[in-house]
């Protein structure tokens, strides 16, 4: 996995980051195992990061992704759209 931008938003406590990962002979990696790359490469809790954008090019082993990682769970709780089945419980 390789970061290639990260940006500071203070306002919002969090980093927005830019990367890609490259998986030759194997599958397009799952959100999940995208999440543990980002909390293992950056030493953050895996409930602090939110995945924006995963993109894989069509014949490529290249998978590109924009993520946030938030300072607190509050801000996450804030930011963050909440899915239908959080939303009917």
């Amino acid at each position: 996995m390789k970061i290639t931008n990260i940006k500071e938003q203070k306002l919002m406590n969090r980093e927005e980051i830019d990367g890609f990962l490259e998986h030759k002979n194997s599958k397009t990696p799952t959100r999940k195992e995208i999440k543990e790359l980002i909390s293992r490469e950056n030493k953050t809790p895996i409930e602090l990061i939110s995945l924006i954008k995963i993109k894989t090019i069509f014949g490529s082993n290249k998978t590109l992704f924009k993520a946030q990682i938030y300072h607190e769970i509050s801000q996450l709780k804030n930011f963050e759209k909440r899915k239908k089945k959080e939303i009917k419980q």
